[in-house]
């Protein structure tokens, strides 16, 4: 499990991947990390976040979703805001997550995903709603249309956390073994945390407050 301040974005991204397939969204592509280290004293206010390589395509390849539902997502974006703070060792973080997406289920996506022809139905539609939702994660409602399920995802998300750290030159290591490479330019603040095998690499950008 990656640090709370992170966790919060990366398992959302985690869970509309494995439950919606890939697709386009406003997620900017990153440019090439530079780990520099500097001094992360004092409070950080995020700016946005941004993902390395073709997410939409790391997406995919980790939803376990067949070929035929390559395009589901039709669109997708996540918001965080909050702060983090640094100061003796210890990092306190306030931080939120707000992502949206909407899915259609072709029924060429269901089909493949059943292993067998499926009669699609709102009833049918009701049951992906309800496999997808769950009470501390993601909502999804989704209708009948054009012979599939047209939904809609939503989840929001918050924390206020800390931990204790320590810093090995660009590297930030927590108390409970989870790692984030940095790099402080001016009152610019990037962290990469370790992504999870497979899984899109993110990065957070921030500015001193």
């Amino acid at each position: 499990m990656k640090h709370t301040a992170y966790r919060v974005t990366l398992a959302g991204t985690a869970i509309f991947a494995l439950g919606c397939g890939g697709g386009s969204g406003s997620i900017p592509t990153c440019g090439v990390f530079n780990a520099c280290g500097g001094d992360l004293t004092g409070t950080w206010t995020f700016d946005g976040m941004c993902g390395e390589g073709d997410i939409a395509a790391s997406m995919m390849d980790t939803s376990g979703l067949p070929p035929a539902c390559s395009d589901i997502i039709k669109s997708f974006s996540v918001n965080i805001s909050g702060t983090l703070t640094y100061a003796n060792g210890t990092e306190t973080s306030d931080v939120n997550m707000t992502m949206t997406a909407r899915a259609v289920y072709s029924s060429a996506c269901i089909n493949a995903e059943a292993g067998t022809s499926v009669a699609v139905s709102q009833a049918l539609c009701d049951t992906i709603s309800s496999s997808a939702s769950s009470t501390d994660g993601p909502t999804m409602t989704c209708k009948l249309a054009s012979g599939g399920c047209d939904c809609n995802m939503s989840m929001s998300q918050s924390t206020q956390d800390s931990d204790t750290y320590t810093v090995s030159g660009s590297t930030l290591t927590y108390s409970g073994g989870d790692t984030i490479e940095f790099c402080v330019s001016g009152t610019k603040l990037t962290v990469r945390p370790t992504p999870d095998p497979g899984a899109p690499a993110m990065q957070f950008k921030l500015h001193r407050s």
